[in-house]
């Protein structure tokens, strides 16, 4: 099916995807879609083990939702549209990276909070600056506290700022910061190092943490206990990943 703003290409069992809406890479309802079905496509493909999610061009990664689709008319369908975006982004089963290499404001830094790790170019700015036009981020607010603490939560949304990529690294909301020359590089060398993994094992662990992450300690380590010995220890590469481990061989997935 042919797509007008959103592309992708398979390489290694990475699936790479790229909305392209010039000139400021704003989400519109219809390449949300397009987003959504992409993801979706990424999720059922036996042959993927990581997503990764760009913005077209060197300069934003997305610049956040059309304003032309917040009016009454168009609203809900937006909301709905997004907020079934970001699911596709936080259930999914896949580690999806997402690559920053220019700014990530609104929606496109709401889209990044949602991945399971951002790497950006030191020239990528970030940051929610919906007061400024006289509204606020839904989802920012609810992930915001559990990402970057509810006093970082406070400043970034009340102001609207809009922070570097350096400052993102330091509150948490991403985790690594290359120069622009060296960041394609570094995501392969990250993507190489998960598509060299089971992708079952991938997937469980990842479900682990993120069924985990809001519980308390005791209730945690019960979930991952039982995720742990009810379905991990049940997959072929599980008990192939020790075997080989005690016989000192490097392992031979069977992804299963």
């Amino acid at each position: 099916m042919e797509r007008k703003y959103v592309h992708f290409e398979k390489k290694h069992g990475v699936f790479n995807i790229t909305h392209e809406r010039p000139p400021m890479n704003f989400l519109s309802i219809e390449s949300m879609k397009e987003f959504i079905e992409v993801i979706g496509e990424a999720e059922s493909a036996p042959d993927i083990k990581v997503i990764t999610i760009r913005g077209g061009g060197e300069k934003y990664f997305s610049s956040g939702v059309d304003v032309g689709d917040h009016t009454p008319e168009r609203g809900e369908e937006m909301m709905k549209t997004f907020y079934n975006l970001l699911n596709g982004v936080m259930y999914g089963s896949k580690p999806k990276i997402a690559v920053v290499k220019g700014y990530a404001l609104g929606g496109g830094c709401e889209l990044i909070a949602f991945c399971d790790i951002v790497y950006a170019s030191d020239k990528a700015k970030f940051g929610q600056p919906e007061i400024n036009v006289g509204v606020f981020p839904g989802p920012a607010i609810s992930l915001f506290p559990k990402l970057i603490g509810l006093k970082r939560t406070y400043e970034l949304i009340l102001t609207g700022d809009i922070i570097s990529a350096a400052e993102a690294e330091k509150i948490g909301l991403i985790n690594r910061v290359f120069p622009p020359e060296e960041l394609d590089r570094e995501v392969d060398k990250l993507t190489s190092n998960l598509s060299a993994k089971s992708s079952v094992v991938l997937q469980l662990t990842r479900k682990a943490i993120f069924r985990t992450k809001d519980m308390d300690l005791e209730k945690a380590m019960d979930w991952s206990g039982d995720i742990y010995k009810g379905e991990l220890m049940h997959t072929e590469d599980a008990l192939h990943g020790i075997e080989a481990f005690q016989s000192q061989k490097k392992p031979n997935w069977k992804n299963r």
